[in-house]
């Protein structure tokens, strides 16, 4: 369970976004940031002073060997950067030694009094009584069987994505059959008139390859009934009508048709039948016959009798003569000794 002070804590990170650890560091590194840049500036201003306003003797011993060093400088010039650079060194520890014991006490200091709740006895306790803007008006779930469950939420999300792919199905049915009516109005459209610079066997191949089902929004019926007129586009009853209409038209045609049927000439199906068409049924009747006999069955027919079933071998007859003869011994046994 979570302490009071990271109640506290994760509370006013909440509020101000940021923890308020973070504010402290950030000053103090500004401060740190703020004391390289002073002692950087003091150490560059101390090497450009001469040597001799510093106190250092402007005549120093020189090396044994009376050679310069490395940086072209004579030993009175090292010297008195070696000193500069050890003191600019012990300036730097003091001073942060100073910020740290200080800005260690401003913490301290702003994390028990100014960035808490309260550290009063009195208000102990007072963290969890504190409301956010941004939870203002929020409503808890509910106790009862309608709060929403993990099983509740993944069954709308699979809900939702089933949704998704019957819409994205339906769209591209729709484009489909966008497509389709799209070719089928011109072919409802009425046929253009054939141009008269065309050759009259020209002018036939036209109108062939514009056959289109004008007929049936161009036809005197069908203007009757406003068929194909926008007004009525949507009228069920208006194309119900316009299909009853048509009913005795296409009587008629059945009607002629029935009569075109009956000239047809009959033909004989018993006289088409070849010999060698008898002579194959025939091999197969015998095949059958012959498959039958080696299977025990009787294949022969006879008007007045009926076939009696599997036709039964020798051995077969000798096992029931002696099964019959055992039953009749037995039969006699027990005669005898009843009497």
């Amino acid at each position: 369970m979570a302490t009071s002070d990271q109640i506290k804590n994760a509370l006013l990170t909440e509020h101000f976004r940021y923890t308020p650890l973070t504010l402290l560091d950030d000053i103090i590194n500004t401060v740190n940031e703020l004391v390289y840049q002073a002692v950087s500036e003091i150490e560059t201003a101390l090497l450009n002073v001469p040597k001799e306003q510093l106190g250092f003797p402007a005549n120093a011993p020189a090396q044994q060997d009376g050679a310069e060093d490395n940086n072209g400088e004579d030993a009175s010039e090292a010297a008195a950067r070696i000193e500069i650079e050890a003191g600019i060194v012990k300036l730097e520890s003091l001073l942060n030694s100073t910020i740290d014991k200080n800005f260690d006490k401003l913490e301290i200091y702003t994390l028990r009094n100014l960035l808490t709740v309260s550290n009063a006895k009195e208000d102990e306790g007072l963290e969890n009584w504190i409301v956010l803007d941004h939870y203002k008006n929020i409503q808890p779930p509910s106790a009862d069987g309608n709060a929403p469950t993990p099983e509740s939420v993944n069954r709308l999300r699979r809900k939702v994505q089933e949704t998704e792919k019957l819409q994205s199905a339906l769209k591209a049915e729709a484009a489909q059959n966008e497509a389709l009516l799209a070719q089928l109005r011109p072919l409802m459209s009425a046929a253009p008139a054939a141009q008269s610079s065309l050759k009259p066997d020209q002018d036939t191949t036209q109108q062939t390859q514009n056959s289109s089902f004008s007929f049936l929004t161009n036809a005197p019926s069908a203007s009757a009934l406003g068929v194909g007129s926008e007004r009525h586009a949507n009228s069920l009853a208006q194309n119900t009508s316009f299909v009853y209409s048509q009913i005795p038209a296409l009587r008629d045609i059945v009607a002629a048709l029935r009569t075109h049927l009956v000239t047809l000439p009959v033909k004989n199906m018993a006289a088409t039948v070849d010999q060698s068409t008898e002579a194959r049924h025939a091999y197969i009747e015998s095949q059958t016959r012959r498959a039958l006999d080696r299977t025990g069955v009787d294949a022969s027919v006879t008007p007045d009798t009926e076939s009696l079933g599997r036709r039964m071998g020798g051995d077969e007859t000798r096992a029931l003569e002696g099964i019959v003869a055992a039953m009749a011994a037995q039969n006699q046994a027990s005669d005898k000794m009843e009497e």
